[in-house]
């Protein structure tokens, strides 16, 4: 009896694009939620207000998130 082996297939992970005002950052899927706390720590409500920040404000809040996210000191 011949044993059939299946391949091991990586799929590319899905990036969801955010705009700030001097330009984006690619997030994967799985950050999504940490993502959504910080926009609400920030009080932004829209996709305008979000794109009205500059990355840096945005990774001052995302960044400790992120790490608690991922359990990082």
């Amino acid at each position: 009896m011949k044993i059939q082996t299946e391949p091991i297939v990586f799929q590319k992970e899905v990036m969801i694009p955010v705009q700030f005002a001097d330009g984006g950052i690619d997030f994967n899927q799985e950050l999504i939620p940490t993502v959504r706390l910080a926009v609400a720590a920030l009080g932004l409500t829209s996709v305008e207000d979000l794109k009205a920040i500059y990355q840096k404000q945005f990774s001052a809040v995302f960044t400790s998130l992120m790490n608690d996210f991922y359990r990082l000191s």
